[in-house]
């Protein structure tokens, strides 16, 4: 990493500057900044309003950062969170500022219409990814995504709406399930709309009893019927379950008020990869799903508008180079699994996709893997191996963390002019085959959580790796992080830090009614005069007075 990019450049006072060495000894060099909350658990906060307030040091300059947060939670059904975060110059060091002066905004952080999307953090309703037997389920999430993904996540995965400093996007992760079809739906912005993904699935076993089912209801004669055969005709029941207009129950409960006992289902946490959540309803004609995935890049820089000094130009009132050429890129798929087992502490799944890069000669890959989860909605295990077969020019989850920068800079560690990442993946071999994995591991002890993956292919700088974790270390006192790197050979340069290198870490711990939260922040910004985008890291010394609602 360039001494410009030093963590410590530029800390201004001895005290700002051993708090956050400290901090970095303690998380053993994971500091990468905000805390890791998973999006879904991210949007559970309990309701209440908050204050932050605080010194960040960025680029070597520092701020005043104040931000009021308005949160809501409706029994666990619906919620959002508002804020309004402000960032005042207190110092402006070299290099200075055009135009600088005490108390001013930071200049990127409202100069753009995007911007103005940063007072939501997120408004959401439902849960992305649940599935109960027998029920319509559906959920909507908009705002700041931490891990957004499509299906299997051999597309979209892993994907950071917001790593960049300069922009700030609300997204959108929505899904329809049922016991017969469903419906997932991924959007980076609500302003740009520039990637967007949609799977489609169907259970053909299911649909095939429910159709089979239907025709026998027709065709045999109701005469002939017996009154204990009525059952359930896909959700809806035919008879048996009907309230007469006294508002009696039905006539087979009455008489025999056995019939109406049922076995209480247990639920089951609904995790990431493990999202059945009663297992005794689950038929093994539910288990079967077959999907097929389309997902896009709708404005796809193909080549970039570049100064006399190779340095690209940037668009007038955006953070952004202006793009000579643009396109369309489009990643389809299509996707099998069977739920051979799923019990209360056993869960297994195998799957498999295949897909394609329909701009690209001759680009596909097929993914074989399982879900395999043990343990209960307390402690439990989630394994998820996947092994990789496809041509030289395929890029599995060609939608991932790095994707906001890397649709303008493909090679975020080349020195030669940046080069966006579709034209980067048009140059390599459209013959030829290469192998790989990529392995996930989720620990989950009550509170405690632990996400590791690592990926590795034939080939050079064709490595990648993702630590995520959550811990609460007392009653208050809590410890989060995630690392994330790829592009680079063996291990040992896996935390090497380089400009692939993302991540956020916060320590967090009360101070009587004060929360003080230590922070630091990796991302990216584009600006004036940069060769390509850069990145640093912005550390923050806040404290949080929160009241209940």
């Amino acid at each position: 990493m360039s001494s410009e990019n030093s963590i410590f450049k530029g800390m201004g006072t001895k005290l700002f500057s051993q708090t956050i060495l400290l901090l970095s000894i303690f998380l053993v060099q994971s500091v990468y900044a905000e805390a890791w909350v998973p999006t879904s658990k991210a949007s559970r906060k309990e309701t209440s309003f908050t204050m932050d307030y605080g010194g960040v040091s960025n680029d070597n300059d520092y701020f005043l950062h104040l931000s009021p947060n308005l949160s809501y939670n409706l029994n666990e059904e619906f919620g959002l969170s508002l804020s309004l975060p402000l960032n005042l110059l207190m110092l402006d060091n070299e290099p200075k500022l055009e135009t600088s002066r005490t108390g001013q905004l930071r200049e990127y952080d409202y100069n753009e219409a995007a911007d103005y999307f940063r007072v939501i953090n997120y408004i959401w309703y439902g849960q992305y990814e649940r599935e109960a037997p027998g029920k319509l389920t559906y959920s909507l999430y908009v705002g700041d995504i931490r891990d957004g993904r499509i299906g299997h996540g051999t597309i979209v995965n892993q994907y950071y709406n917001n790593v960049r400093f300069d922009v700030y996007n609300a997204g959108v992760l929505a899904d329809f399930n049922s016991d017969y079809v469903g419906v997932q739906f991924f959007s980076n912005s609500l302003y740009s709309r520039d990637v967007n993904a949609a799977r489609v699935y169907i259970k053909p076993l299911a649909l095939g009893r429910l159709i089979y089912r239907l025709y026998n209801y027709i065709t045999v004669e109701w005469e002939e019927e017996d009154e204990d055969d009525y059952e359930y005709i896909g959700m809806m029941q035919s008879r048996g379950n009907v309230v007469d207009e006294a508002g009696r129950k039905s006539v087979i409960e009455e008489v025999d008020p056995l019939k109406r006992k049922r076995r209480r289902p247990i639920p089951r946490q609904v995790s990431k990869y493990s999202k059945m959540e009663i297992e005794e309803n689950d038929a093994w004609y539910n288990r079967l799903t077959i999907g097929t995935t389309r997902s896009f890049d709708s404005n796809k820089p193909y080549d970039l508008q570049y100064s006399q000094t190779g340095i690209p130009t940037r668009q007038e009132n955006r953070d952004l180079p202006i793009v000579a050429e643009n396109g369309k890129v489009n990643i389809e798929g299509y996707d099998i699994e069977y739920r051979l087992l799923n019990m209360k502490y056993w869960e297994f799944t195998p799957y498999m996709d295949v897909n394609r890069i329909r701009e690209l000669e001759n680009s596909g890959g097929t993914h074989y893997g399982f879900m395999a989860r043990f343990g209960d909605k307390d402690i439990n295990v989630v394994f998820k191996p996947e092994l990789r077969r496809m041509s030289s020019n395929y890029i599995p989850m060609y939608f991932d963390s790095f994707y906001e920068v890397e649709r303008f800079h493909g090679n975020l560690t080349s020195t030669d002019p940046m080069i966006p990442k579709f034209r980067d993946a048009e140059g390599k071999p459209t013959s030829g085959g290469i192998s790989g994995y990529f392995h996930t591991l989720l620990l989950n002890y009550y509170g405690y959580s632990l996400e590791a993956s690592f990926e590795k292919y034939e080939g050079e700088r064709n490595s990648r790796i993702f630590l995520a974790s959550y811990i609460p270390l007392g009653s208050n006192l809590t410890l989060s992080f995630f690392y994330t790197k790829k592009g680079f050979d063996g291990t040992g340069e896996a935390f090497k830090l380089d400009d692939a290198s993302l991540g956020a870490a916060e320590l967090s711990l009360p101070i009587g009614p004060i929360q003080l939260r230590l922070q630091n922040l990796r991302r990216w910004t584009y600006t004036d005069g940069d060769p390509g985008f850069k990145s640093f890291d912005e550390q923050r010394i806040l404290m949080s007075s929160s009241f209940a609602l």
